[in-house]
C-alpha cells in the first residue's frame, strides 16, 4: 500500500500531466518589463501591453523597464506579484 508522500507525489505527477497534454499556461512564471513597459513572459505569449496587466501594490513601487518580474495568471490575466532582484 503506498504512503501518504507516495500518493500525493503521484497526484502532483498526475497533473503536471496534464497541463503537458492540455499546453496550458503555467500558474506562475518570470517576465520581463520591456521599454514601453509592456510585459514580456518567458514561456506565455507576449508581450502584453501597459494597462492590460495588473500589479500588486506592493510590486508597483520597484517596478522599472528592464524589471524582471513574477508573474502569477488568474484565468486568462497576467498578475505582476513582485519584483524579483
Amino acid at each position: 500500500m503506498p504512503s501518504n508522500i507516495e500518493r500525493l507525489g503521484q497526484t502532483f505527477h498526475g497533473q503536471i500531466n496534464s497541463v503537458g497534454e492540455a499546453k496550458a499556461r503555467p500558474v506562475s512564471e518570470l517576465g520581463k518589463i520591456n521599454g514601453n513597459f509592456a510585459l514580456v513572459p518567458d514561456q506565455s505569449p507576449g508581450p502584453i501591453p501597459d494597462q492590460e496587466y495588473s500589479i500588486c501594490g506592493s510590486a508597483r513601487q520597484g517596478l522599472f523597464i528592464g524589471s524582471r518580474v513574477l508573474i502569477l495568471w488568474c484565468g486568462t490575466e497576467a498578475v505582476i506579484v513582485d519584483v524579483i532582484n
